[in-house]
């Protein structure tokens, strides 16, 4: 018999005799290790290996959504660093979508309100937190997806998991620069 047991609450092993979670707090519940059980038929170490670093929380996030395409759960990355989160994560398309959502939005309202730049910056900042919130809520839910959809694959490509800095560091150069295009053209004209 092992040693060490699974927290039912954060995924972190502890010792059997630990009455709580040296990680998290919550008390040690002496049950079935389930931690090791697949999520939505896809063997744990999958998940694992494609998510790479914060693995845990997220596979805590998975495992009591199993079976649920759609859920809500507070990611403060994504709702602090936006795109830049998805970004990170190697959700380019995702984060394309995302951008390209926010640029549409953002070009309607200062199109409307184009004499007056101060009205379409009070409709803009709402509309961007509203959007804000909406990816504090559903990012693990689309992020779950993404992984799914990737290590479901006959010979899924793992190097598409983990983590990049280097692509929310291009994606805001890109976007500074088309931002750069789209002002210098406007008030060109």
């Amino acid at each position: 018999m092992s040693n060490e047991i699974r927290c039912s609450n954060c995924g972190k092993k502890c010792k059997e005799s630990d009455s709580y979670c040296k990680s998290c707090g919550e008390p040690i519940v002496k049950t079935v290790d389930t931690y090791g059980a697949p999520i939505e038929g896809i063997e744990l170490a999958k998940w694992e290996e494609f998510i790479g670093e914060g693995a845990d929380n997220f596979i805590k996030d998975f495992r009591k959504n199993d079976g649920k395409k759609i859920f809500t759960s507070a990611n403060f990355g994504a709702f602090f660093f936006g795109q830049l989160w998805l970004l990170y994560r190697k959700m380019y398309i995702e984060a394309i979508i995302a951008y390209i959502a926010a640029f549409v939005v953002i070009g309607i309202v200062f199109a409307v309100a184009m004499a007056d730049a101060f009205s379409a910056v009070m409709i803009v900042l709402p509309i961007l937190f509203a959007y804000r919130i909406v990816l504090w809520l559903f990012a693990n839910a689309v992020y779950k997806q993404h992984i799914k959809r990737e290590i479901s694959k006959p010979a899924p490509d793992m190097r598409k998991g983990g983590t990049t800095i280097i692509a929310p560091i291009v994606g805001n150069i890109i976007v500074s620069l088309i931002i750069s295009v789209l002002k210098t053209w406007l008030l060109g004209m």
